[in-house]
């Protein structure tokens, strides 16, 4: 087999790699004065990284789900998101999650949130498990949209308004 049919093998091969993202909504509600905030992983690289970093099996969607999937899932969340509202450290409440077939959405919420100026957030989530994962923060304040994009080499992003 000629050299250039095996590299263009290895390339398309290459190309089916899976890709390594979360994303996480951040939304201010006026009505409540709280940050509303929504995780989107990946259900298998969740459960992965779970299993790595505390040896537990959530099973999640199954029927032999973990029976504390619950107390796993915020400690997991916790140890790797964090946010600071004005220089002050936030610790996000816990509000519960869903998942589907493919992802498991995270819930957390940050009251007692008046005015905004600047919001500092940090999301290590999956950064330990897959060199190539990307973490996606999309955050709106009132008729503010901003986003940013972290990695391994920047597991934290400020947002001024």
């Amino acid at each position: 087999m000629p050299v250039s049919t095996i590299l263009y093998i290895a390339y398309l091969l290459a190309s089916f790699h899976p890709i390594h993202i979360g994303i996480s909504n951040i939304e201010y509600n006026a009505n409540h004065k709280s940050l509303e905030i929504t995780h989107k992983i990946f259900l298998d690289d969740f459960e992965n990284a779970v299993k790595t970093e505390m040896g537990v099996e959530l099973k999640l969607g199954s029927e032999n789900v973990h029976p504390d999937k619950e107390a796993y899932i915020q400690q997991f969340i916790e140890k790797h998101f964090w946010i600071k509202v004005n220089n002050k450290t936030k610790s996000p409440t816990y509000i519960g999650n869903e998942t589907d077939f493919e992802a498991i959405w995270i819930y957390q919420e940050v009251p007692n949130v008046k005015k905004l100026k600047k919001v500092e957030v940090g999301n290590s989530v999956l950064l330990n498990i897959f060199d190539d994962q990307k973490n996606i923060i999309h955050f709106k304040y009132l008729e503010n949209h901003k986003s940013g994009l972290l990695s391994q080499d920047q597991a934290k992003e400020t947002f001024h308004f």
